[in-house]
């Protein structure tokens, strides 16, 4: 069991989205991780913020990456990676905007501090092959120079399907090699074979996940994932969702994630 790692810990929070204000979510999300780390890094493709922008990030001591929109968020991950020094750092988490804070995750930051592997992840899934989601991962040492050494023998790749070959599935089968287990938060089945995020929802949100795939509130899909999606039978209803929400979560909870979806 480990202590409390937020001293020692480093956030990079990989984002994609328009104008040079802070959506609300990115900021749910901010405020969110100043709990857990000691330094949080927003990855960003803006040079120059609105005064409202630029004072939420200045009072919370935000540092802020510049990175152009290369290699999705692996891309601005492998840019931060190359660009920041991580001698103090005994905990990497690696987070992208493509999900929305529901509730707290005090549990899960518990649960990684109890779990022994040095690699960590929020949901694992079996399709395609067996790996941890990458839009919250959770190095710590051990796992951490091996982690920036696989990286370093990468680049920043702007074919998706080899994004994630080298980097979402690439990644897990290296830290297997390396002999480490992946650990995930959310457990699923095994060789359950559809994305657990858009088709186990139901089932995560009965169990209070903290987290949820933005394009599913606020309909943000592209056509091809919508196509695909349509393919495998996903409900596109985000009312159901919402009703699941306001069934298992608190009223704050529930009107938060209400006004993201009207957003």
């Amino acid at each position: 069991m480990q202590a409390n790692m937020r001293q020692s810990s480093i956030c990079l929070y990989a984002t994609h989205f328009s104008g040079n204000s802070l959506p609300t979510y990115i900021r749910s999300m901010l405020l969110e991780m100043t709990k857990h780390c000691q330094r949080l890094v927003l990855i960003s493709e803006s040079k120059n913020w609105s005064s409202a922008s630029a004072h939420f990030i200045e009072v919370n001591n935000i540092e802020i990456l510049f990175s152009p929109n290369k290699g999705y968020d692996f891309g601005k991950w492998y840019w931060a990676l190359k660009k920041i020094k991580f001698n103090q750092s005994k905990r990497i988490i690696l987070l992208n905007d493509s999900m929305l804070l529901l509730s707290s995750l005090d549990n899960f930051f518990k649960w990684c501090n109890k779990t022994s592997s040095p690699v960590k992840g929020f949901l694992p899934s079996y399709e395609r092959s067996h790996h941890l989601q990458s839009y919250l991962l959770v190095l710590d040492t051990p796992a951490i120079e091996p982690t920036l050494r696989y990286f370093k023998r990468k680049r920043r790749y702007r074919s998706k399907r080899k994004v994630i070959r080298q980097y979402e599935l690439g990644l897990s089968v290296y830290w297997k090699k390396k002999g480490y287990t992946l650990k995930a938060f959310h457990t699923i089945k095994e060789n359950y074979n559809k994305n657990p995020n858009y088709f186990l929802v139901d089932e995560l949100l009965t169990l209070k996940t903290p987290l949820i795939k933005r394009h599913i509130l606020m309909n943000t899909f592209g056509n091809d994932m919508k196509d695909s999606l349509e393919k495998q039978g996903f409900n596109f209803s985000k009312e159901h969702y919402l009703q699941l929400i306001k069934q298992n979560y608190s009223n704050k909870d529930y009107k938060a994630a209400l006004e993201i979806s009207m957003s």
